[in-house]
């Protein structure tokens, strides 16, 4: 909730906007949210802003906004200051031309790695953090304008050691986005790995599904730690997207579990409250999944 006072003749003004939440859920989306807010403030009020996490959705819309008023990112201490401006810019916000999702090119990368199959991405934009460590983990190739890359999935897993994984604001580690999707990734291919959060305290939703497949883990304050194996036991179906990242990761968990040799083609499994996945993809991974050939279906659950 966004407080705005209606009395903007006191140049002098200045206001905070702390988009920090308690549980880390849809802190993105709160952050961009408050980023348009502060863009949209009149231009004589000084606005500071102190966000969760600046992740690459966070980053491009910044990138975006400075062309109608400038401000100042401090990345160590997670603030972005709106400074005053004696006028208004002489063009609208530009909204077009945005580059492609990092998080959605990295799920769809993913799940290629899991099931060991090739793709062309075709207006392919390099992202130093993402792009870099996909090229940690599987074959990359990338033509000479940047624009497209062939993504190996059949090669070996070129990480298949004990993994370490650490969470935090770029360079200091990984975008905390990707990491239900790394646990998914690393666990379909049996892989042990320690993930520890430094952002968010606790991330690890999906961890519960993943048990449900016979995927155990183990939890620790905000660290996930696997050891490599499946438990051989009965497998509950039912499981549950609780929110958007999360529920990414458990679908591609899901998806690799139904498409190896440990499933029985005739059975199904069903993940309820997909709406937290379409939160955040819409109706586009749906549809690249079928264009992958899954057999996948949306089924509307009638509330109680």
């Amino acid at each position: 909730i966004f407080y705005l006072k209606k009395d903007w003749k006191n140049s002098n003004d200045e206001f905070l906007f702390d988009c920090r939440t308690t549980n880390g859920i849809s802190s993105v989306g709160v952050t961009i949210h408050a980023i348009l807010s502060c863009c949209a403030l009149p231009t004589h009020i000084q606005c500071k802003l102190t966000y969760i996490a600046l992740e690459i959705s966070v980053r491009t819309v910044i990138a975006l906004i400075t062309q109608y008023r400038p401000c100042v990112v401090i990345e160590s201490e997670r603030i972005i200051i709106f400074e005053k401006i004696d006028a208004y810019s002489n063009h609208d916000l530009v909204l077009e031309h945005l580059p492609i999702d990092q998080i959605y090119l990295f799920t769809i990368c993913s799940l290629a790695t899991m099931l060991q199959f090739k793709i062309q991405i075709n207006n392919f934009e390099y992202d130093q953090c993402i792009t870099e460590y996909l090229k940690t983990l599987i074959s990359i190739t990338i033509d000479e304008t940047n624009q497209n890359a062939l993504f190996d999935g059949t090669t070996n897993f070129i990480n298949d050691q004990y993994n370490k994984l650490i969470c935090d604001i770029y360079p200091n580690g990984l975008p905390t986005d990707i990491s239900p999707i790394l646990t998914a990734l690393f666990i379909a291919r049996q892989i042990p790995f320690e993930l520890i959060d430094l952002i968010y305290d606790v991330r690890n939703t999906q961890c519960e599904e993943f048990s449900k497949l016979g995927y155990d883990t183990i939890i620790k304050d905000n660290k996930i730690i696997y050891n490599g194996n499946r438990q051989d036991r009965q497998i509950d179906k039912n499981l549950y997207a609780h929110d958007i990242r999360s529920g990414v990761a458990v679908l591609l968990l899901a998806l690799y579990h139904v498409n190896t040799n440990q499933w029985n083609k005739n059975e199904e499994i069903i993940i309820h409250q997909y709406e937290q996945i379409e939160r955040g993809y819409g109706s586009l991974l749906y549809q690249k999944l079928c264009e992958f050939g899954f057999d996948i279906r949306l089924i509307y659950e009638l509330s109680s």
